[in-house]
């Protein structure tokens, strides 16, 4: 918080309800994508990844290429490509089962975050930081997170601020943050971290999500939200291909200085 002059008694009038406190809940509410699911995703991605590589392969050798180092650069090649179009595989299977009205058997996201009203926990609350609320590109793709926004809203909680549209090259996933509050909200930021791992380079951009709340006339909160890399360790229980890949430096560590930087800019008024 900053304080100003008189700002004990504003703060204190705000925050009368809540006991003379500001009371935040910090939620990873794991909604994926309309059509999407977080048991299927890497799945769907690497499938697709070597779905697309395989047809590179077959097309390869039928060709008429006899160089032999212009094939080893097309398979080197071959590579990054099928990783580049999973992505809009991925988005294209997403978008058809929500289309075809199926996403309400896919981890029961509408129910859960009306679980959050209907059970008083949204109402508890002053602000509400959020993780992995995704949306993305194609039409529909923010679907959860304009509902998320409508049932906080009907708790109290109106204003709101979202970290924005995927930073390319990715395209599947945006940064999956938002911060709603009852009082407003009168700056905010995203930082999308400039070092992302390897897994999640292509599809996902882990950033941080700032709010400047205004409590009164003369007082303010600094609110934060982020998400940050699984670490190696994580990926590994979730895929094979993780035992592929290595880090001289958790990319999490790296991230975590960005972050302090970020947060003194913000905090500092940059």
């Amino acid at each position: 918080f900053e304080h100003f002059p008189g700002s004990r008694e504003a703060y204190s009038s705000q925050t009368s309800r809540m006991g003379g406190k500001l009371k935040i809940l910090t939620l990873n509410i794991c909604v994926h994508l309309p059509g999407g699911r977080n048991a299927y995703n890497i799945a769907l991605v690497k499938n697709s990844a070597l779905g697309v590589f395989v047809f590179l392969m077959l097309g390869l050798a039928l060709s008429d290429i006899t160089n032999v180092g212009l094939c080893v650069l097309l398979v080197l090649l071959a590579l990054p490509l099928s990783v580049l179009v999973a992505q809009p595989c991925c988005v294209l299977v997403s978008a058809l089962i929500f289309a075809m009205k199926r996403d309400q058997f896919s981890e029961f996201k509408k129910e859960r975050i009306n679980m959050l009203f209907d059970e008083n926990v949204l109402q508890q609350y002053d602000v509400i930081a959020v993780q992995e609320l995704y949306g993305g590109w194609y039409p529909g793709s923010c679907y959860y997170q304009n509902y998320m926004k409508d049932v906080c809203k009907k708790a109290g909680l109106g204003y709101s601020s979202f970290a924005g549209r995927p930073k390319l090259p990715r395209i599947l996933f945006d940064q999956g943050l938002a911060i709603f509050s009852r009082h407003p909200i009168v700056r905010s930021k995203r930082h999308v971290f400039r070092h992302q791992s390897i897994w999640d380079y292509m599809f996902v951009s882990r950033a941080s999500l700032y709010a400047e709340v205004a409590i009164g006339d003369s007082a303010i909160a600094h609110v934060f939200t982020l998400h940050t890399a699984p670490s190696l360790d994580d990926m590994k229980q979730r895929t094979k291909l993780a035992n592929l890949l290595a880090e001289k430096v958790p990319t999490v560590r790296v991230q975590g200085s960005e972050l302090f930087k970020f947060m003194g800019e913000m905090v500092n008024g940059g």
